[in-house]
């Protein structure tokens, strides 16, 4: 009980005022003198800030990391940050094809393999559809020492990468797919991480014969630091109406006449794991649509949950 209340009291003396700003990712949204309409259910009372502290991996955790890439101790090399294990197959920086970098305090484990295939149909053989990569993430999860009751159910973000070549007629002809990956995001609460899971969970690529070419663990280690009360719909709208939401860079919305907020939906805001982060804020995203005369565009804002915050959005 003694440790635990000196560790609060820490907190509470060596952290700055939670009313600094919090960046989101995106393009700041300026709705102008358009209507906003809001249809969205908020039934969000009071969500918990976290405080981000140190913490330790475990030995078999590292051990597992580091058997991915076949690396041993011998293959250890300096790094410029004394808190950051490095692996890599070569000695020399340009003639690396593996490596996988460690930061225990931050829970951060990063793992890459450049190499390929000298073969194309060699490429394509034996690469996980989604189900198997699903399965081979979780089995990758354990090992690294994750409950997977963490895991959101949803989403879990999946792409894939092909090939093609050009046949002698000129035309493209499709080889097939050589490489798939998959996002598994971590959860607070039942809460997600925004993201794909390389800013709050895990990321990992699947090529030939399932082989793993790449994988991002970010697991910080958090405690509760205080509970604060959701903004109301009315003060919502007023931070939005501000400009304190952005949206996708990609969305230009800047012609609408009327904005419809649909639902309403909280998650964690993660930093990637080369970041520092000393605060996680759950933030709402806002699933919003855009009416410009007859047409209509579907879109994303991500806003501040709690009134008191000054969030500012980055491109």
């Amino acid at each position: 009980m003694r440790l635990t209340l000196a560790l609060v009291a820490a907190i509470a003396i060596c952290t700055p005022s939670l009313a600094e700003s919090i960046p989101l990712a995106g393009e700041p949204f300026h709705p102008g003198d358009s209507l906003i309409e809001w249809k969205a259910t908020n039934n969000l009372k009071a969500l918990w800030v976290y405080k981000v502290i140190p913490q330790n991996l475990t030995s078999a955790v590292i051990s597992n990391a580091m058997a991915v890439g076949s690396f041993k101790s011998l293959d250890m090399v300096k790094t410029e940050d004394k808190n950051v294990l490095r692996f890599q197959d070569h000695k020399k920086e340009e003639s690396v094809t593996r490596y996988l970098e460690i930061s225990p305090a931050s829970g951060w484990i990063q793992y890459y393999d450049s190499s390929q295939p000298t073969d194309v149909a060699a490429s394509v053989q034996g690469v996980p559809d989604s189900t198997q990569a699903e399965r081979l993430a979780l089995e990758m999860l354990f090992k690294l020492g994750i409950d997977r009751t963490q895991i959101a159910s949803s989403p879990r973000p999946t792409g894939a990468m092909g090939i093609s070549k050009v046949a002698p007629n000129g035309d493209e002809q499709f080889v097939g797919i050589q490489a798939r990956h998959i996002g598994l995001i971590r959860q607070i609460d039942g809460i997600p991480f925004s993201g794909n899971g390389v800013t709050g969970g895990f990321w990992i690529e699947f090529g030939s014969k399932a082989r793993i070419k790449q994988f991002e663990l970010l697991w910080r280690n958090l405690v509760p630091y205080e509970l604060r009360n959701v903004a109301s719909d009315s003060q919502l709208l007023d931070l939005i109406k501000k400009g304190k939401a952005v949206h996708p860079v990609d969305v230009d919305v800047k012609a609408a006449k009327k904005f419809t907020v649909k639902s309403i939906a909280p998650e964690y805001l993660g930093a990637l794991g080369s970041e520092r982060q000393d605060f996680v804020y759950p933030v709402a995203s806002l699933d919003v649509e855009a009416e410009t005369g007859t047409n209509k565009v579907a879109f994303t804002l991500m806003c501040p949950l709690f009134s008191g915050d000054e969030l500012h959005g980055r491109k």
